[in-house]
């Protein structure tokens, strides 16, 4: 299951959903320190598969993966949007989403 995280101050994620991980909010932001700003140990804690900053948008909006037919370029790629109006993709290589 993905996960669309908003972001507590200047960075929107996304990450897949483990059990018993700890995504390490509140101390991260991202893959950034946050609480403290600098510093902080990322010990123990699951990244995101992706983030952006602020820049780019405000609000993270969950998407799907996309199974179907009409837009063969699309398929099997997991598809999310910004409040703001910007739409990403991302697609697995490997044990990884780029």
């Amino acid at each position: 299951m993905f996960i669309g995280e908003v972001g507590q101050d200047t960075r929107e994620e996304v990450d897949i959903l483990q059990k018993g991980a700890n995504y390490g909010w509140r101390l991260v932001e991202g893959n950034h320190c946050h609480n403290p700003a600098t510093g902080c140990s990322f010990t123990g804690t699951t990244a995101p598969i992706t983030e952006y900053h602020h820049s780019e948008g405000v609000s993270v909006l969950g998407g799907y993966v996309y199974n179907g037919k009409d837009v063969p370029s699309l398929k099997n790629k997991y598809l999310f949007g910004d409040w703001t109006g910007p739409v990403w993709y991302l697609q697995k290589a490997g044990s990884k989403w780029a």
